[in-house]
This record gives C-alpha cells, structure tokens and sequence, in this order.
C-alpha cells in the first residue's frame, strides 16, 4: 500500500505571523491597503475579465520596474505632495517642542515620551 502524503507543513506559516515585530505590522498592513486600493482604481471594476485582470498586473509590474531601475540610476524619488510635507513637518515639530519644554519627572511620561518617539 502507498502512503498517501499530504501538503507540506503550513504550521510554519501560522507561527511566522507572530515573529513580525508589532512595531512593523501597522505599516505593513498601510502598505498593503494601498496597493489594494491602487489596483483596484486600476480595475475600474470589481470583477475585471482574466484578460484585463492579466494586463493591469502587467503595467504594474512595468511600473514598479522602471521605478526600481530609476532609483538604482540614482534618480531621487517623487517628492510627497505638500499637505504631507508641511504635515510631517508639523510633526517633527511638535515633538521637539514636547522633548525640549517636559521635564521628565515621572517614569510614566518617560514610557509615553519613548512610545511616541
């Protein structure tokens, strides 16, 4: 009698998840949530055709490999758009203003000052 085998072990996979450190997870998951959103615009449709489906991935992947070749070339990235801009530069801002006017008495500031950072 043969033995009948099944799939390779996916208990690696469950476990992996949990390797991630917490920090990376949000921006993984934004990540993630942006390109979705971004192929799905492309679509234009919420069930594309396997023609239109295999096409818009194949301008993607076009895409992103002319802006991975531009940036090995040395290129500098696109710049952000200014809302971003002046938000992350009121931002920096405000936690200099928090670092350099708290004097840090209690341990409980101390956690939260290092949580934000």
């Amino acid at each position: 009698m043969m033995k009948m085998h099944r799939g390779p072990n996916l208990s690696i996979w469950s476990n992996w998840k949990f390797r991630i450190p917490i920090v990376f997870t949000s921006e993984l998951n934004n990540f993630a949530e942006a390109f979705h959103r971004k192929l799905q615009r492309q679509f234009s449709c919420t069930h594309p055709t396997i023609w239109r489906f295999t096409d818009t991935i194949r301008c993607e992947q076009n895409a992103k490999d002319a802006d991975i070749l531009r940036c090995v070339m040395g290129e500098s990235a696109p710049q952000n758009k200014k809302k971003y801009r002046d938000a992350d530069a009121r931002i920096v801002r405000l936690i200099h203003v928090i670092t350099t006017s708290i004097t840090i008495t209690s341990p409980k500031i101390i956690t939260i000052m290092q949580m934000s950072m």
